[in-house]
């Protein structure tokens, strides 16, 4: 897999570049593990970002957007899982109206709920951002790493990033083509 150009890069035996996926315990907690759940599940009702919306008042793309919560709540209550909108809604029974994501997007998989509710418990108290740590660092047990394992990496995510804008980019570019070669035939009509 072609993988973004920042991340590390090992020579293979043909002494082609390969890039190197960081290890589960390697990921930083908020960076490369809550952000991708948040962007996945709840961005596009909870984001300001260009086709998001702000769902209940409740922004979370952001530290504060999550501190300050919406309509309801906090969405998160550093180091208390049980005070922390975001989980209570995610343990919700899915027919319940503030289950969260909604009946008709995509649900919430149990690794992803166990990292969130982890890494909740693990914040120290207080609205002061911490320093994004490993998993390693912040001592994550055995069984938060194996949530981990079952994301998608950050560096899978980005080459799949990159794959999609290059795809977007083959049809705009595939559409203009087209336009050039119609307006090219109504001109050559109009002579």
């Amino acid at each position: 897999k072609l993988l973004p150009e920042e991340e590390s890069e090992d020579e293979d035996k043909d002494g082609d570049q390969a890039k190197v996926i960081k290890a589960p315990e390697d990921r930083l907690a908020y960076a490369d593990v809550v952000v991708p759940i948040l962007e996945a599940k709840c961005l596009a009702c909870h984001g300001e970002g260009k086709d998001q919306k702000k769902k209940g008042g409740l922004l979370m793309d952001s530290w504060e957007g999550l501190l300050e919560g919406g309509e309801e709540a906090a969405a998160l209550v550093p180091g208390d899982v049980k005070e922390s909108f975001m989980i209570e809604v995610l343990r919700l029974p899915e027919d319940d109206d503030y289950h969260m994501p909604p009946k008709k997007k995509a649900q919430m998989e149990a690794p992803e709920i166990a990292l969130l509710e982890w890494w909740v418990g693990s914040l120290p108290k207080g609205n002061q951002q911490p320093k994004d740590q490993t998993l390693k660092e912040l001592n994550a047990p055995q069984s938060i790493l194996d949530a981990a394992a079952k994301l998608a990496s950050p560096e899978e995510l980005a080459a799949a990033r990159a794959t999609a804008e290059l795809a977007k980019r083959k049809v705009e570019d595939e559409a203009a083509a087209k336009r050039k070669a119609i307006e090219g035939a109504l001109n050559a009509l109009k002579q």
